[in-house]
């Protein structure tokens, strides 16, 4: 079973008890996007893309959504399942 859910709502909560004036978009694509991201948060002066991957997901993906979500967003969060952690600090090399 995937855990998405479960860290989605802990991120939403924590970005909200940080800066609760964030209109936060779920599964957002916009424009010429050519991904998904899994929300957006935006309030004015700030337009930021999050991507999650869960226990369930592969990090395939995630080179190329980070290069499009760059293309957009002011910043790109994201956020990764302890799975990964090997996968991800390999693919910074």
């Amino acid at each position: 079973m995937s855990n998405e859910k479960e860290i989605r709502e802990y991120v939403k909560n924590k970005i909200n008890e940080f800066d609760n004036e964030y209109l936060i978009i779920d599964e957002f694509c916009g424009g010429y996007m050519k991904t998904r991201a899994d929300f957006a948060l935006i309030k004015k002066d700030s337009f930021i893309l999050v991507e999650i991957k869960s226990n369930k997901d592969t990090l395939a993906r995630l080179e190329n959504q980070i290069r499009d979500y760059g293309l957009y967003a002011n910043n790109v969060l994201v956020f990764l399942d302890i799975v990964h952690k090997e996968k991800f600090l390999k693919m910074r090399e």
